[in-house]
């Protein structure tokens, strides 16, 4: 068994149609954690997981993406961030301030 050396969560939440807070997954979340499980395995890293998870309460904010072990909360809009978010905090350790929550 592999042991993460990140773990990647991205809310895939999805609410009422009304309701006031949102939903990550109407705002976008199914294609940037598709999107980053693709720049991951492409790039072989098999010690990084990237995971769905339901509510994480902040989908006002949406989509968001947690990792762990840092416990860093992103906002992560488009590809875009996910790009900025892969090549510096996944590969280089280094946070993306602009995204953070």
């Amino acid at each position: 068994m592999i042991k993460p050396r990140r773990h990647l969560f991205f809310c895939l939440n999805q609410r009422a149609e009304l309701h006031p807070l949102g939903s990550c997954q109407k705002k976008g979340a199914v294609d940037v954690k598709q999107y980053m499980k693709k720049k991951v395995r492409e790039s072989g890293l098999y010690d990084v997981f990237v995971t769905e998870t339901k509510c994480l309460s902040m989908c006002e904010k949406g989509p968001i993406l947690v990792i762990y072990p840092e416990g860093v909360w992103y906002h992560v809009p488009d590809k875009r961030a996910v790009e900025e978010i892969f090549d510096h905090h996944v590969m280089q350790n280094i946070i993306v301030k602009k995204y953070v929550i």
